[in-house]
């Protein structure tokens, strides 16, 4: 969502065995676009990376990368005990322009994207 309406075309990527991080976008995973409604998906997964390889709980980490022009930025990450993320996961996603640098008559200022996700409870 960007100022309440959905974001059509925009790259989304999944990322297994990262959980957020400078370098979890630039990892390989699984690549979709959004609907006119905004709206991803990805079929469920049960992919399985030990990131320590301790006696325990698997533990299965997962990024979300979106891309709304200015390059895949992780969204959202989570780790999830039992190996696996649950089959079904909403979020909701606003993109938000952030202006870097000073706003001065003939200054260059530089818009940022900011994409983030939280889950729908």
């Amino acid at each position: 969502m960007r100022d309440g309406r959905p974001v059509a075309n925009a790259q989304v990527k999944r990322v297994l065995g990262k959980s957020g991080g400078p370098d979890s976008c630039a990892a390989s995973g699984e690549a979709t676009t959004t609907d006119a409604a905004g709206s991803f998906s990805f079929p469920s997964s049960q992919r399985f990376e030990a990131v320590v390889p301790l006696i325990g709980d698997p533990i299965a980490p997962v990024t979300i990368c979106i891309d709304v022009g200015q390059g895949l930025t992780d969204a959202w990450a989570a780790s999830f005990l039992g190996a696996r993320p649950p089959e079904t996961l909403a979020l909701v996603c606003e993109v938000s322009d952030t202006i870097v640098g000073e706003q001065r008559r003939g200054a260059p200022t530089t818009v940022v994207n900011q994409v983030v996700c939280n889950p729908v409870r």
